[in-house]
């Protein structure tokens, strides 16, 4: 860290030195939410910077180029269609599609960076998504989230249980889905059953 991060990030906090920072942290003194409220104003400048770079080349579609070969979807953020999204040129992978809001983008330097987008008009890719959800323990209760995806003709790629109580089941649902507008109103309609304690969307390495 350098001393004009750490000036940002110490300018309405108590921190005197960069040590005292780093013990904080380290030793566990602060929570998430303190965490987030220090780093989070400093990852947001730093894509402010990527986006306003004149380094930065001209919009890539990526949708014109083949999954998996010429392109790769960030398991870290799991990109679908209507993010904004990013690239960035990995050895070995190629372009590396990410949301624009991935936690990751801080660690690349603003060269490998390309700006990109879906393309007008451009194809469904049916990209994987991570659902997490939170059901009653009860008869019934898993019937009534997977008819919402037959509903909706979604396929469902994989289901595991990650945790289970007396009283809930916590279901990890790999899903191929278009948009992410399509899977905002699943997650909305789903949200509405009373078998559903929670559902939200997650990256595909969680």
């Amino acid at each position: 860290m350098n001393e004009q991060n750490f000036n940002e990030i110490s300018k309405n906090n108590d921190f005197k030195s960069k040590n005292k920072l780093y013990e904080s942290v380290g030793r566990g003194f602060l929570s998430r939410r303190q965490l987030s409220e220090l780093f989070l104003p400093f990852e947001k400048s730093v894509l402010n910077s990527i986006f306003k770079s004149d380094s930065i080349k001209n919009k890539i579609n990526v949708s014109k180029y083949e999954n998996g070969i010429a392109v790769n979807f960030a398991t870290c953020c799991s990109p679908i269609k209507g993010d904004d999204i990013i690239s960035v040129m990995s050895y070995g992978r190629g372009l590396v599609v990410h949301s624009t809001m991935c936690e990751s983008l801080s660690y690349y330097h603003k060269d490998n960076f390309y700006r990109s987008n879906w393309g007008v008009g451009s194809g469904s890719l049916n990209l994987s998504s991570r659902i997490k959800i939170i059901i009653k323990n009860e008869p019934g209760a898993l019937f009534s989230i997977t008819s919402v995806f037959d509903k909706h003709h979604i396929n469902i790629e994989n289901i595991r249980i990650a945790e289970r109580t007396t009283k809930a089941y916590t279901f990890i649902i790999d899903i191929k889905i278009e948009n992410s507008d399509k899977l905002k109103f699943l997650l909305s309609e789903m949200s509405t059953l009373n078998q559903v304690y929670s559902v939200v969307r997650q990256s595909l390495n969680n």
